[in-house]
């Protein structure tokens, strides 16, 4: 006996009664993604923004004239230091 793989659906569908299920068409998935957009003051060591942190040390030894640009050493503080962050985006994909 040759079935198709269509002929059997329909077989089984019937036997167990089964309700008819179409595609919906055009329908969309959202989907959410985490993308690093942001800077804060706290966070984990691993997600540390090393040039944005050098940039606020060197800005903060600017304004209170500790800077010399003959030796130019920056030591970041601890308010100077800035870590990524998270920020959850939603992405629409067409079904296929």
């Amino acid at each position: 006996m040759d079935l198709t793989l269509d002929e059997l659906a329909e077989i089984l569908a019937e036997e167990l009664k089964l309700p008819r299920i179409e595609p919906r068409g055009k329908h969309r998935i959202t989907t959410i993604r985490g993308q690093i957009q942001r800077h804060r003051r706290v966070g984990p060591e691993s997600l540390r923004h090393f040039k944005r942190s050098f940039k606020e040390a060197l800005k903060r030894q600017i304004m209170i004239g500790d800077y010399n640009p003959d030796s130019p050493i920056i030591i970041p503080q601890k308010k100077d230091i800035r870590y990524r962050s998270w920020k959850e985006v939603k992405i629409r994909n067409p079904t296929q």
